[in-house]
């Protein structure tokens, strides 16, 4: 979120040299990430805008949650999330000021959670081969899905200094 009011265009200006661009809410999930940054503020820019009202980042999904119905021709041309109406769509005209939201800003919020796992295996296996590895991240990942853990859950492994993931430890 950045807390200095411009246009549209000059946001999508500032967002564009400093994040990726203003934020696109192509999902639920997507708008429910940006109504988490808009806080107190009345209305925000985000990346959408009237040429078919598509997405500044050109991906042209359908999902658009508008307070009060699409919006007519002439009555704004780009687009803002309202705080208070549960982070619907509103349309302002462009030359307005509002604060806005950047989506590497939004993006930025995603947390990060790192777990250590302790894993036992016969002596054979070399648990620091990439296709062991891929087999231990496949099983945690369905492990996940059949808990219905897995919605935008990325897993990695983190990579020692030393090049490795896994370290022996004595038992």
């Amino acid at each position: 979120m950045v807390n200095i009011t411009k246009t549209w265009q000059d946001a999508q200006s500032y967002c564009r040299s400093t994040y990726t661009d203003l934020a696109r809410i192509h999902s639920p999930w997507e708008q429910n990430k940006v109504n988490s940054v808009v806080g107190r503020w009345v209305s925000v820019w985000i990346g959408l805008f009237l040429d078919n009202w598509q997405w500044s980042d050109q991906l042209s999904r359908r999902f658009r949650n508008w307070a009060l119905g699409p919006p007519s021709v002439g009555t704004g041309d780009c687009a803002a999330v309202m705080a208070g109406k549960s982070g619907r769509l509103m349309n302002d005209s462009c030359t307005a000021l509002h604060p806005f939201v950047c989506y590497g800003d939004v993006d930025s919020m995603i947390k990060k959670q790192i777990m250590e796992v302790k894993i036992s295996s016969d002596k054979m296996t070399n648990l620091n081969d990439a296709s062991v590895q891929a087999v231990i991240l496949y099983e945690i990942e369905r492990k996940l899905k059949s808990n219905r853990i897995n919605q935008n859950v990325k897993l990695s492994w983190r990579v020692r200094p030393d090049g490795r993931v896994f370290k022996k430890v004595q038992s």
